[in-house]
């Protein structure tokens, strides 16, 4: 009996096991999508091969389009839009649309693209403080775009001459500015702090060598929403931010829009990157109305190739091989049990 469970478990133990289903996600790349029925289609045609992300919050994400336009669109929209307003002398409408710009901005990772979209912002901001009279806001907000960007530039053919030597001399100012030590901290703790493009450290923090004046300070972490705080470090040597968490759904649109925007030549990249965050094996992009032409970007788990040749007791026949010799083996152990007696009593007598 012990025998013939040893093969049983040793056949079981051989049997080729099933390949684990590949996952993917469908991605609706154009706008507007495809017809709903061809869409439905293909998801029930994909369902057959992959394991296909269904949850409805990322169904909606992923297949439909948002409407509100991107934190760094919105900006470009508003610097453009304020740009006009300037050069026809209307100051209220320049001030709405920088301060939609500007809360926008704070709110952005510090990246070298949101760097060079926070100082245009200041030197806008600059230039409505002179169209208003305004001189130390004027002054202030030039030294604000120099914390953000230090060897900012300014192009004659988009800002005019007393902007660029105003802010030659805002730079003259800020290198010989007295420095000081500001303690940053944040909720949670552990909070990267960066100023003028160099990262200085994690949360708490002894921010030292800052200049006096207006300075911009960015705190981010991962997994929450980065500020963009700007202090006058003449009056305040202390602040406190608190960082709040991003939603899953806001976590991945940046990601989604990176797809959807994307070339077909560099579409990969995003797709990949996305299926690493969604933890799935393959996003399928839909770029045409026609469902047909659907592109499954990614490395779908190839089932394990059943081994063969010189690992033999790995095979259901080498199993069953091996299986049968130990039995055979155990028999004959048994066999020389039972025999071992008789022949004991006959060599004593």
């Amino acid at each position: 009996m012990r025998c013939a469970c040893l093969t049983s478990l040793l056949l079981l133990h051989a049997a080729p096991v099933a390949a684990e289903q590949a996952s993917a996600a469908l991605l609706v790349a154009l706008e507007p999508g495809p017809d709903p029925v061809q869409l439905a289609g293909l998801r029930d045609q994909l369902g057959r091969r992959f394991h296909l992300l269904d949850a409805e919050h990322l169904r909606k994400l992923l297949e439909r389009f948002d409407r509100r336009l991107p934190a760094e669109e919105l900006i470009r929209d508003r610097l453009r839009r304020t740009r006009e307003a300037l050069r026809r002398s209307e100051p209220e409408a320049a001030r709405t649309l920088l301060a939609e710009a500007t809360a926008a901005a704070a709110e952005l990772s510090p990246t070298a693209e949101a760097r060079a979209l926070s100082a245009e912002l200041a030197v806008r901001r600059a230039m409505l403080a002179q169209l208003l009279k305004d001189e130390r806001g004027f002054h202030n907000e030039l030294r604000c775009a120099l914390t953000v960007e230090p060897e900012l530039q300014l192009s004659p053919a988009l800002y005019p001459p007393p902007v660029a030597q105003a802010l030659e001399e805002a730079r003259v100012m800020q290198a010989h500015a007295r420095r000081i030590t500001i303690d940053v901290r944040s909720v949670p703790d552990r909070a990267r702090v960066m100023v003028g493009g160099v990262d200085r450290g994690a949360t708490p923090l002894q921010l030292t060598e800052v200049s006096v004046g207006p300075t911009v300070i960015w705190v981010y972490k991962d997994g929450h929403q980065s500020r963009a705080v700007t202090i006058d470090t003449a009056s305040a040597t202390h602040f406190e931010v608190t960082l709040q968490p991003l939603d899953p759904i806001s976590s991945m649109r940046y990601l989604v829009q990176a797809v959807r925007r994307s070339d077909p030549a560099s579409r990969q990249l995003a797709a990949l990157a996305l299926a690493a965050a969604l933890k799935v094996d393959a996003i399928v992009v839909v770029s045409s109305p026609d469902v047909r032409d659907a592109e499954i970007i990614g490395v779908p788990k190839p089932p394990p190739p059943p081994a063969r040749g010189p690992v033999w007791w790995q095979d259901r026949a080498g199993g069953a091989l091996l299986g049968c010799g130990l039995a055979l083996f155990a028999g004959g152990l048994g066999m020389l049990g039972w025999a071992a007696p008789v022949v004991g009593d006959t060599l004593t007598s």
